[in-house]
């Protein structure tokens, strides 16, 4: 099994999973993502710790060693412009890390699967 397909299927087992609420977080994104890689950014948007945490799990060492803030979606857009790792979500592969954009960077998955010109299958946090 390559290393995508095992970070695939590392972020395909975690399917369901629902951050948490706590006293000091009352408005939520309390996950073990964060716990596991950045205890002090509970209750942050998680869905960068996710993809980090995936690819760590899934046997890969790209995690935390490329851009420079990589539990922010900008800082990943333009770290991978910046180094020729950014492609058009049309040429992209299963494994690929996807970064949402709508007039700003928003969000981050998985790729999973590719479905026609302009539609994907993805696996997020």
């Amino acid at each position: 099994m390559t290393t995508r397909e095992q970070t695939l299927q590392e972020a395909a087992s975690h399917l369901g999973y629902r951050e948490k609420h706590t006293r000091q977080h009352p408005k939520g994104n309390v996950t073990k993502f964060w716990a596991a890689l950045k205890p002090e950014y509970q209750g942050s948007p998680w869905c960068a710790a996710f993809v980090n945490y995936c690819l760590h799990q899934g046997g890969s060492d790209a995690r935390l060693t490329g851009p420079p803030q990589p539990y922010y979606t900008p800082s990943m857009e333009a770290w991978a412009k910046k180094t020729g790792r950014w492609i058009e979500s049309r040429h992209g592969k299963p494994g690929d890390v996807r970064i949402f954009t709508e007039q700003s960077t928003i969000h981050t998955g998985f790729l999973e699967k590719q479905r026609g010109a302009n539609a994907v299958q993805t696996l997020e946090g």
